[in-house]
C-alpha cells in the first residue's frame, strides 16, 4: 500500500481510499478522482481543464459537472472538520492546501493471482462505497445481491470480486441465458475447468476446486434460481473456502446464504436546498448526460430541481438514468420531466453494445416478467388493471403476492405496508392487460393487504 496523510487524515490513491482517524471517508468515485488530481500536487494550482481530463479522459463535460462533484468532496471534508482543505483559485483553478506527508510503498507487494476470468470495471462505480466498504469486511461464503432491473447488481458484484482478485482467484458466470441445470453446470465448468462437458455435475466440479481459494460470480440468476440455489449449497458445502456471490432478483433462499438489497442510488432530497446538493443519483444523472452531447447549466437552480424531480420519478436506479440521460439531448431537462409520465416510450435509446434487457425500460421489465409464475404474471396484471380503473373490490392471492414483492417487481410506501407498482412497471402492465383483454380477473381475496395505495390507505404519492 502507498499511502500518504495529511493532518488527521491519511490516503491512498492506488486502493482508491480516504481515512479520518482509521476511519474511512466515503467519497463517490468522481469525487475521489478530483481529491486525486489535488492530492497527489498539494499546493499547486490545479487548472479546471487538467482536473476534468484527468477525470473524464476525452468526454467532453462542462465545468458544470465538476461544481457538482467538489461541492460533495468539500462537504466531505467539511463533515470531518477539515474545512478550506480545497481552496479556489479565481480563474486559475483549485489548490489542495493541506500539507502531505507520504510514505513508501511495501517492498513485497501483493501479487495478483494469475487465474481467473473477472474483467475490471468498465467505468467508475457510482454511489456503492458504503456497500463496498461492508463488504471489505464483512465477507460470506454464499451472498446473493438482490434488487430490481437495472440496479445495478451486476456492477457492484464485480467490483466487489475486484476487490477480492489479489486475494484469491475470481470468476464470472453469465447466467441470463441459462435454461436449467445442465446449462448452469456447463457455464460453470466452462468458466472454471475450460471446458463445459454434459457430464458435469456439482461433486465433480467442487471435487476440482478442492480447498483453491476461489470466488464465483453466479451472474443473473433469476430464471433458474431453484437450480441455482441447489447449486450454490451444495457447491459451498463440498469445498473447503471458496465463495459463491449470487446477483438475483430474489433471494436464492439457500442454507447459509447472506442477502444484501441493493435499491436505486441516494436521491436528492425534496426541498430546494437539498435539490442543489450532489446526491449519487443527481451526479450520475448529469454525468450521463453530459457524456451523452447535452448541454446543461448545472448552474441554474431551475434546471437542477427538474433533473433532482427525475432522479426521483427514477428512484435512482441506474439504467433508468442512463436511458433518461440519453433523451437529454433532444428533449431537454424539462421536456424529459413532462414526458416522464410515459417512461417506457422515453427511455428505449441503450448502449448498442448493452445486453439485451438493457437496451430500453421496456425490454428489461419484460425480462422481469417472464420470470414470473403464471399466478404471478395475473397478480402483476390485477394491480395494473385495479389502478387504471380505480376499483377497490378487486383482491389478490398472497402467494402470488409475496412473489411479486420477492422478485423486486413492487415498491413499498414509507410508513405503511402498502406496495405498489412503479410508474413504469404500471405502465408496462397495463399495456399487457390491453393487449391480452385481461380486465377481469377475479381473483381470490387477500385479506388485510391491498394490492395498491390509494388515499384511504395513506399511500405514498408518486413525484411530479
Amino acid at each position: 500500500m502507498n499511502s500518504s496523510s495529511f493532518g488527521e487524515f491519511a490516503f491512498d490513491l492506488q486502493a482508491r481510499q480516504v481515512t479520518h482517524l482509521g476511519e474511512r471517508v466515503h467519497l463517490g468515485s468522481r469525487a475521489f478522482d478530483i481529491f486525486a488530481s489535488l492530492a497527489s500536487r498539494p499546493g499547486e494550482i490545479v487548472t479546471k481543464d487538467e482536473i476534468i481530463k484527468s477525470v473524464w479522459g476525452s468526454t467532453h463535460v462542462d465545468e458544470g459537472a465538476l461544481r457538482v462533484h467538489l461541492v460533495a468532496l468539500r462537504k466531505a471534508f467539511d463533515d470531518k472538520g477539515a474545512t478550506g482543505i480545497i481552496r479556489n483559485v479565481a480563474g486559475k483553478g483549485y489548490v489542495f492546501a493541506a500539507s502531505v506527508t507520504r510514505k513508501p510503498p511495501l517492498d513485497t507487494p501483493v501479487q495478483q493471482a494469475e487465474e481467473g476470468n473477472l474483467p475490471w470495471p468498465r467505468r467508475p462505480l457510482v454511489g456503492r462505497d458504503a456497500v463496498l466498504a461492508r463488504w471489505a469486511h464483512e465477507r460470506h461464503r454464499l451472498a446473493t445481491i438482490v434488487g430490481p432491473g437495472g440496479s445495478g447488481k451486476t456492477a457492484l458484484a464485480i467490483a466487489i470480486g475486484n476487490l477480492l482478485r489479489l486475494e484469491k482467484k475470481v470468476f464470472h458466470v453469465d447466467l441470463t441465458e441459462a435454461r436449467d441445470e445442465g446449462d448452469l453446470l456447463s457455464a460453470v465448468g466452462k468458466a472454471l475447468l475450460q471446458h463445459s462437458r454434459t457430464t458435469l455435475t456439482v461433486a465433480r466440479i467442487a471435487d476440482a476446486v478442492g480447498d483453491d481459494d476461489i470466488m464465483i460470480i453466479l451472474d443473473g440468476c433469476e430464471h433458474i434460481v431453484d437450480d441455482v440455489a441447489t447449486f450454490a449449497e451444495t457447491f459451498v458445502a463440498s469445498t473447503g473456502s471458496a465463495m459463491v456471490l449470487a446477483t438475483s432478483r430474489e433471494p436464492l433462499r439457500s442454507l447459509g446464504e447472506r442477502v444484501r438489497y441493493l435499491t436505486g442510488l441516494d436521491l436528492p432530497g425534496n426541498d430546494d436546498a437539498e435539490c442543489l446538493e450532489a446526491s449519487p443519483a443527481l451526479s450520475y444523472f448529469l454525468e450521463e448526460a453530459l457524456a451523452a452531447g447535452a448541454e446543461i447549466n448545472t448552474a441554474d437552480p431551475l434546471t437542477l430541481r427538474l433533473a433532482a424531480n427525475i432522479a426521483r420519478r427514477l428512484d435512482g436506479l441506474p439504467l433508468a438514468l442512463e436511458l433518461a440521460a440519453h433523451r437529454v439531448r433532444d428533449l431537454g431537462i424539462s421536456g424529459l420531466d413532462a414526458a416522464l409520465h410515459e417512461p417506457l416510450a422515453v427511455l428505449r435509446f441503450g448502449r448498442r453494445t448493452a445486453p439485451e434487457r438493457h437496451k430500453s425500460l421496456r425490454a428489461n421489465l419484460d425480462w422481469s416478467y417472464r420470470s414470473l409464475t403464471s399466478e404471478e404474471r395475473d397478480a402483476f396484471c390485477t394491480l395494473a388493471s385495479t389502478e387504471r380503473t380505480g376499483s377497490r373490490h378487486r383482491r389478490i392471492d398472497e402467494e402470488a403476492m409475496e412473489g411479486l414483492i420477492s422478485k423486486s417487481l413492487l415498491k413499498s410506501s414509507s410508513g405503511n405496508h402498502a406496495w405498489f407498482l412503479s410508474e413504469a412497471s404500471a405502465q408496462f402492465a397495463a399495456e399487457l392487460v390491453a393487449k391480452q383483454g385481461r380486465d377481469n380477473f377475479g381473483m381470490p381475496g387477500m385479506p388485510g393487504r391491498s394490492p395498491h395505495p390509494t388515499p384511504e390507505m395513506g399511500s405514498e404519492p408518486r413525484p411530479s
